[in-house]
């Protein structure tokens, strides 16, 4: 599997761009219309650049093919838990292209394997994680496999319970405001 390269600077003229180095007062409002729903024609494949695209799209097949053999991997006693992430790989996709890796902060939850990979965890690191080897990168095999835990992306540590992340996801938003 190839590695798959973080492209932040990929645009889309979906949406008007947004400028993240102004206070969010500031920055460019989306249009909303008046009932508060966003006012935005639907993307269309044109909107991207080929390359863009192509990117995206090994990426949602990497995830997609990785959840596969990790999946495989647990059947053959190999593995020691798997919940896969299948269907979740677009929109995770599609957040990554804009994320800023060691800036945005993230709290996941273990089906967000994609989005993972997309802020730079490499397939090996990830496949390291799942079979609970001391030289994974997240916690050097000590955490559940896909708890994933990226400190230099700020990817805080990923809870087992349903829903744990929004806390930790308020404290942060939270802690950005100030």
């Amino acid at each position: 599997m190839a590695e798959v390269e973080h492209h932040p600077e990929s645009e889309s003229k979906a949406l008007p761009p947004a400028d993240l180095d102004q206070p969010p007062t500031e920055r460019n409002e989306r249009p909303v219309g008046i009932e508060g729903n966003l006012e935005v024609k639907p993307p269309d494949p044109s909107d991207f650049d080929r390359e863009a695209l192509a990117r995206v799209y090994r990426l949602m097949l990497t995830s997609r093919r990785l959840d596969e053999k990790m999946m495989t991997l647990l059947k053959q006693g190999r593995g020691f838990f798997h919940i896969g992430g299948a269907g979740h790989e677009a929109a995770q996709a599609a957040i990554g292209m804009y994320a800023r890796p060691g800036h945005d902060w993230f709290a996941f939850y273990y089906r967000d394997l994609c989005m993972a990979l997309s802020l730079g965890l490499s397939p090996r690191e990830a496949l390291l994680a799942h079979l609970a080897k001391d030289d994974d990168p997240n916690s050097g095999g000590r955490q559940m496999p896909e708890h994933f835990g990226l400190k230099d992306k700020n990817v805080i540590t990923t809870s087992s319970s349903v829903g744990a992340q929004f806390l930790p996801g308020l404290g942060l938003g939270l802690a950005a405001q100030r």
